[in-house]
Order: C-alpha cells, then sequence, then structure tokens
C-alpha cells in the first residue's frame, strides 16, 4: 500500500490523497479515512472515490471550516490522513501532509522545519497513544503523541531561535540547511526530554553531533555568500589630551 502525489501545499490548496491496495478489493474490503487538522481537530470525513483498479482517492482543502479562531494559523502545519483497511487487502497508512503559511502569517523563518521533519530523526515519538499497544508510526506530532505537537513546536522554536540571530540574513539557497539543522537540534531535544530507554539518550548525543557539524558547515557556507560573518573587535586605546606646555611638566 503506498501514498503519491505532492508533498507540500499551501494554505487553501486541495489535498488529494491516494491509497493503493496492493491487491484487488472485494466485497470484504472496507475503507476508512480519518484527516486532522495541525492542531489534531478532525475534520469531516473527505468523500471516497470509486476504486479504480486497487486504488482508492479522497481530496479536501487545507483550510479551517470556521470552527477554529484564526482560519490561516489553524490551516498551517501537518496534516494527518490515516487510512484504514479492513477485509481483503487489510492495512493501516498514516501519511503527513506538509501545509505552509501563506505570507505574512507566521512569525517564524522560512526555513523554520515542520514537525513532520523532527519526526523523521525521532519516529518511535510518533505512535498514537490512543490506541493501546499499537506500534504503528504517525510521522509527526498530534495531540494524540507523546510529546503532543505543541510541545514538539516548541522544542523547534527555541532550536530555531538559537540560531536565527547568526543566519538572520542568509538566502533561500540555505534554507534547506539551516532546516536540517533547526531539525537536528530540535530531534535532539526532544530525545533528551522523553527519553524511553537509555539508547534514547545516546541518540539524543548523536543527533546533537550531527547538528554541530551540520551548523559548522552552514555557517561556513553563509559566510562564504556574505550573509553572515564574525565581527572581529580591534582593540582601542584612549589618551589623555596632552598638557600644552608638554616635557617642561616633567
Amino acid at each position: 500500500m503506498a501514498d503519491f502525489g505532492q508533498t507540500v501545499y499551501d494554505v487553501g490548496d486541495p489535498i488529494t490523497s491516494q491509497l493503493n491496495l496492493g491487491v484487488i478489493p472485494d466485497g470484504t474490503t472496507q475503507v476508512t479515512l480519518t484527516v486532522a487538522r495541525p492542531d489534531g481537530s478532525v475534520i469531516d470525513p473527505p468523500a471516497l472515490g470509486a476504486w479504480n483498479g486497487d486504488a482508492r482517492t479522497a481530496q479536501w482543502y487545507a483550510t479551517d471550516d470556521g470552527t477554529v479562531t484564526g482560519t490561516r494559523l489553524a490551516s498551517a502545519g501537518d496534516w494527518l490522513a490515516l487510512w484504514k483497511v479492513t477485509g481483503t487487502g487489510a492495512n493501516v497508512l498514516a501519511k503527513v501532509y506538509n501545509v505552509a503559511p501563506l505570507p505574512g502569517t507566521s512569525v517564524r523563518p522560512a526555513w523554520s522545519p515542520f514537525l513532520s521533519q523532527i519526526a523523521d530523526h525521532v519516529p518511535y515519538l510518533t505512535v498514537d497513544t490512543n490506541t493501546p499497544g499499537s506500534q504503528i508510526f504517525l510521522g509527526t506530532f498530534t495531540g494524540r503523541t507523546i510529546p503532543t505537537d505543541a510541545v514538539a513546536q516548541r522544542h523547534i522554536d527555541l532550536a530555531v531561535a538559537t540560531m536565527q540571530p547568526q543566519i538572520a540574513s542568509i538566502s533561500s539557497t540555505l534554507y534547506p540547511a539551516a532546516r536540517a539543522v533547526a531539525s537536528l537540534r530540535a530531534a535532539a531535544s526532544l530525545a533528551r526530554a522523553f527519553p524511553r530507554r537509555n539508547d534514547d539518550l545516546n541518540t539524543a548525543a548523536a543527533l546533537d553531533a550531527s547538528a554541530s557539524s551540520a551548523w559548522t558547515a552552514l555557517v561556513d557556507a553563509a559566510e562564504a555568500e556574505g550573509t553572515v560573518g564574525s565581527t572581529v573587535l580591534s582593540p582601542v586605546g584612549f589618551f589623555p589630551t596632552p598638557r600644552p606646555w608638554g616635557d617642561l611638566d616633567l
């Protein structure tokens, strides 16, 4: 079972999710699709298209239905689609859709990573806690994961805040590199804050080491393009105004 198509959307875009069953469905095959906004609230179930061989699609729009204050802010972030199949082809597929905010709707820099990009480094933290015994990684943080999406976002914002003063003027060509550093730093922070076992602290240390190396490379690249650089302070001497009679005062 697979899901294909666009991977990053803007607020207001239509999102089409496709389910490929891998086998031919029969009368026992039943499919449901649950779609949650970035804040974890679930939208009305999208209509499912008819089977086309082993494929089935559904579409919805990355907008708020008016029940959450702040339409644009409620829509930007990681949307989660959860396909569940019973009967022939039984399976579960969790798919994340990244929805970018429209210009002027976010105070975060353009290179700030998505929740799902942090989850890539610590997938074990994205298990749905509402399903006891579940080992399905959602691929992003929601209100049903530990940590929640709100907590994970605060770790991201902190990682970004520590980087932004030095790279506030980088060009867009370096955004992917900055996003990678912030992702590694935030993931390390979450691994330390929510360890499941002792090895998770080793994971945090490894992520920190990768982040440190990536940060050095990013700063070097930014200095090369002239958008960031070190400020070297030169010593400044201060001497009193000489007396008008000069050496006669000695």
